[in-house]
């Protein structure tokens, strides 16, 4: 399509998006390396990351973005949806269980799974989650009731019979069987571990060929439910994801800034999501802030700009 084909309002709005994207652009190349698809970055291919590309023993940058050689050789994109990359950690919501996988949204054109077994065996029984659900059952599940005690390292009476005959060897076996067996999760039971708009925080374990994104669970998975959080206490904000390096800041600085003076807790995750919890009043701050920093990502000056604005809120609580 045409720009002449489009409304007046239309050509308004892609021109001022234009404008952004050209202001952001002579920004990051005044504050930053800016690297443009075949541009040869570095011959140590072993540092090749995300958005590069390795020909010849050589690393060349794969997209156009924002260059960072710290560590991994990595081209931050400036623009454009988030595409999961392996170690990546993100914020996803539970959107469908299929068994034996929780589908999980990742605000990326790929959604994700999750499988059961990041729960069984794992000590992460249902009455681990954040909901509090357990009980006998979740307790069952859990890495320290008296039965999954007795099929640790030996009850009195196998060590009594020393290291053990065929009979002792078959029932050790037999019990290692049930104990499986008993680990696995069923899909009746699924909603028990994790349910529909559950909020998690998850690695990106492995993306193949096909873009099927697999997870790994990090320790505190279980934040919330929803945008709200629910029982949770927290909120959630999205982002695009190429505006996580100015909210988080230079070695940390923004994000540093927003937690002492706003008194509240934040997680920023790599797919553009945010998760904060405080109360009511420092949410809502924290909210106008980042929404700040997001508008004006493109602009000289940002941090002193939020520094200035957030000063009479200092110790607010």
């Amino acid at each position: 399509m045409r720009l002449d084909e489009f409304s007046a309002n239309e050509k308004v709005e892609r021109n001022y998006e234009r404008l952004i994207y050209c202001c952001a652009i002579n920004f990051y190349s005044q504050m930053y390396k800016i690297a443009v698809p075949g541009d040869l970055l570095s011959e140590e291919t072993g540092r090749a990351g995300e958005g590069t590309y390795v020909e010849d023993g050589k690393v060349y940058a794969s997209r156009y973005g924002v260059l960072n050689e710290k560590g991994e050789i990595k081209v931050m994109a400036l623009s454009g949806k988030y595409v999961p990359t392996q170690g990546d950690v993100v914020i996803g919501k539970v959107v469908e269980i299929s068994f034996p996988y929780w589908i999980v949204d990742i605000a990326s054109p790929y959604e994700a799974r999750l499988h059961s077994s990041e729960f069984a065996g794992a000590g992460r029984g249902a009455g681990s989650n954040a909901r509090g659900r357990g009980g006998r059952e979740g307790g069952a599940r859990g890495s320290g009731t008296r039965e999954s005690a007795a099929r640790g390292s030996g009850t009195r009476e196998s060590a009594a019979r020393g290291s053990g005959t065929r009979e002792s060897a078959a029932r050790g076996s037999a019990a290692r069987g049930r104990g499986a067996r008993e680990e696995r999760i069923e899909f009746g039971d699924m909603k028990k571990y994790l349910d529909l708009d559950d909020l998690i925080v998850a690695k990106v374990a492995k993306v193949d060929a096909l873009m099927r994104v697999d997870l790994a669970l990090e320790e505190d998975f279980k934040i919330g439910r929803g945008s709200g959080g629910g029982s949770g206490g927290g909120r959630l904000l999205e982002i695009s994801h190429t505006k996580v390096p100015r909210v988080i800041g230079r070695s940390g600085s923004m994000v540093r800034m927003l937690k002492e003076k706003c008194n509240c807790s934040i997680f920023i995750a790599e797919n553009g999501r945010i998760w904060i919890k405080g109360s009511e009043e420092n949410m809502n701050l924290v909210s106008e802030v980042i929404s700040k920093i997001v508008s004006e990502a493109h602009t000289a000056g940002l941090t002193d700009r939020i520094a200035d604005f957030l000063e009479p809120f200092r110790g607010n609580k």
